[in-house]
Formats: structure tokens, C-alpha cells, sequence
């Protein structure tokens, strides 16, 4: 609410809020009933299943403390010099959008 407010303030005082009296107010239709309804109610439902799963049916499933997958020291080590290109890729946007 205070966001809304300080922008709300703040663009009348620099003159750019806009003028209500040139907004029209028509008729509309805001809800129908179309595919995304339905899918909506699909993931919910898949939503909901999950989170039955995870709340009361995780006592049943026997964890063990080992890892995920196998993992070599090579794949370790191209995942590593990924991430180092992909934060040096990030750095560089940065750089080009608040510097350049």
C-alpha cells in the first residue's frame, strides 16, 4: 500500500498522472469458462496429490543418506568451469547495462 501511494504522490507531482477523464469504461466479460479453467483445475489436482505425497506419505518411503546420482570427477569439473563462463556472462550483461 505504501508503494502504491508513494507512486501514486509522486507521479501527480511530477505531472504524469494520467487524466481519468479520457478513460472510457466499457463492458466486458471477465470470467469465462475456456481451457484454462480446466487446467487449472488439472494442476490443481496434480498440485494437491503432490502435496499429499509429501506431507503424509514420505513416512512410508525409505530414505537413505546416500547420494542422487554417481558422479566422476570430470563431470564435476565441466560443471564447474560452466558456472564460472555463465557468472562471467551474467557480470558482462551487467556491466553493459549500468556501464555502457
Amino acid at each position: 500500500i505504501g508503494a502504491a501511494l508513494a507512486l501514486h504522490y509522486s507521479f501527480d507531482l511530477i505531472g504524469i498522472l494520467p487524466d481519468p477523464s479520457q478513460v472510457k469504461i466499457k463492458d466486458s466479460t471477465y470470467f469465462k469458462i475456456d481451457y484454462t479453467f480446466y487446467l487449472n483445475l488439472i494442476f490443481l489436482g496434480i498440485s494437491g496429490y503432490l502435496v499429499y505425497l509429501g506431507f503424509f506419505k514420505k513416512k512410508d518411503v525409505e530414505h537413505t543418506m546416500s547420494e542422487m546420482a554417481p558422479k566422476s570427477q570430470l563431470l564435476e569439473r565441466v560443471l564447474k568451469y560452466i558456472a564460472f563462463v555463465c557468472y562471467i556472462w551474467l557480470a558482462g550483461g551487467l556491466m553493459v547495462k549500468f556501464f555502457l
